[in-house]
């Protein structure tokens, strides 16, 4: 086996071992504080759904890394953070826009994640339409 295979193959094995412990510390599931084991199956499958995504974002932070030769930024919890404001609001019109231009940062993190800015505001346009349809009826 080459060497960047078994790097690569390790670091998977590290993703899910820190994917594990963020579920019972970070997600607070060593808890489940549920009742029923439909909640549970819920529940479950919410934590599977979100190791993937968070899975994706790591290999896009290694990308990243690599990119810019900066190892100290854009960790997983960066990311979200730069990704969460990016935010729409309703103004006059009640119509929603994207309040912000996006950052350098927010770029090259949506870049790595093979999301277009374009694909972001089709999405807002597409809540405008259906938001406007519900006020209708």
């Amino acid at each position: 086996m080459e060497a960047s295979v078994a790097l690569e193959t390790y670091r998977g094995r590290d993703n899910i071992e820190k994917f594990f412990r963020s579920i019972k510390s970070g997600m607070d599931f060593d808890s489940p504080g549920v009742h029923d084991d439909l909640s549970m199956a819920a529940k479950i499958h919410l934590m599977f759904i979100a190791g993937i995504i968070r899975n994706r974002f790591s290999i896009a932070s290694r990308k990243i890394k690599k990119d810019t030769g900066n190892k100290k930024s854009y960790t997983v919890p960066m990311m979200v953070e730069q990704l969460e404001q990016i935010e729409c609001t309703a103004y006059d019109n009640a119509i929603y826009q994207r309040r912000y231009s996006y950052t350098a940062k927010q770029k090259m993190i949506l870049e790595a994640l093979g999301v277009s800015q374009d694909t972001i505001d089709e999405a807002i346009g597409k809540f405008n339409l259906n938001y406007s349809r519900r006020l209708i009826l």
